[in-house]
């Protein structure tokens, strides 16, 4: 794998060099001392939590569905070609559109636009990271980048009636 890196030179005071390592994690230097990810330098330019994750990565909406008790997903299925399926995919009538970690092509999607409306089983969510904060009358209870528990999963059904956010898996997120 090819590494990148750049650097900011100014007239006077710290260099700083960004750059990408072998597993494809972005780090910075100032005066070449100490590597530390990007998030630290993030951070200290006033950038949160919420807005890293909004502007690194997709979200994917997910609602529960009480008739199917399964979770309605809100896939951008062109973003998904030609990457795997981050769990299983079903169709309303709980037939299996999309199985786990197959790669997406044109007749999948094609597959997947004729099935209508797309869910996912509650054990696909298990593990996944929230994309936004959950908040219920007016206070945040889950902070965006939570990972998403079983506890959490059964709460969502009384609080997060809209839906909820969680990290788009199959999209790249940078």
């Amino acid at each position: 794998l090819p590494v990148y890196s750049a650097s900011i030179i100014p007239y006077r005071g710290a260099w700083l060099v960004l750059s990408f390592d072998a597993r494809g994690s972005l780090f910075f230097r100032i005066d070449n001392k100490r590597k530390l990810p990007i998030y630290h330098l993030l951070v200290a330019l006033g950038m949160g939590v919420q807005e890293m994750m909004e502007y690194f990565y997709r979200a994917l909406k997910v609602k529960h569905d009480k008739k199917t008790s399964m979770f309605e997903l809100d896939l951008d299925m062109d973003a998904m070609a030609g990457r795997h399926a981050p769990f299983n995919v079903y169709n309303e009538a709980g037939d299996v559109v999309v199985t786990y970690d197959k790669i997406v092509n044109r007749k999948t999607i094609k597959d997947m636009k004729a099935a209508g409306k797309l869910f996912c089983k509650r054990e696909s969510l298990e593990g996944a990271y929230l994309a936004k904060g959950v908040e219920y009358e007016g206070e945040e209870l889950y902070p965006a980048a939570s990972l998403v528990t079983d506890s959490m999963i059964e709460s969502f059904g009384e609080i997060a009636k809209d839906g909820f956010y969680i990290i788009d898996q199959s999209v790249a997120g940078y």
